[in-house]
């Protein structure tokens, strides 16, 4: 098994609840598949969810599909996207390391900051990045859960 991964007592319950629901589909595997993973079981969730595709080509992180309430902090539709996009430039490589953790380590991300996008970089969320895997030896996807802060 990989590391193990706790979400800091701080994290909000909407963070906190989707991970559960990711480490039941699990069972005990290092993640689950995107097989595993339906949609229809979590709708309250839907709408700032991103499905990430990780390929050994490049661009490696490529965005699937990208929920609405992202859309709507982003400020722009991403799907089909090389995950990046619309980033501030001085922060790309942080954007990409992250993912790249994920993809080669399995293990789950959580962090709290500001966006870093051209169009936001003033909302402050908390964002989950969960690794998926086909094979259980390498992560194909990874499944992105943003969630808002309120304003201060």
């Amino acid at each position: 098994m990989s590391p193990t991964f706790q979400l800091p007592p701080q994290a909000a319950a909407r963070i906190r609840a989707f991970y559960d629901h990711w480490d039941r589909l699990r069972g005990g595997r290092e993640c689950p598949s995107r097989g595993d993973f339906d949609p229809a079981a979590v709708p309250e969730f839907l709408e700032y969810i991103s499905l990430v595709d990780v390929s050994p080509e490049t661009p490696r992180f490529v965005y699937r599909l990208v929920g609405t309430g992202v859309v709507r902090l982003l400020g722009k539709e991403l799907t089909g996207q090389p995950v990046g996009t619309g980033v501030k430039a001085s922060e790309i490589d942080k954007v990409l390391e992250r993912y790249q953790n994920v993809a080669a380590t399995m293990v789950p991300l959580y962090h709290r900051d500001y966006l870093q996008e051209e169009n936001n970089d003033f909302t402050e969320v908390e964002r989950l990045m969960l690794p998926l895997s086909e094979d259980g030896q390498s992560v194909n996807m990874i499944l992105v859960f943003v969630w808002p802060r309120p304003a201060r």
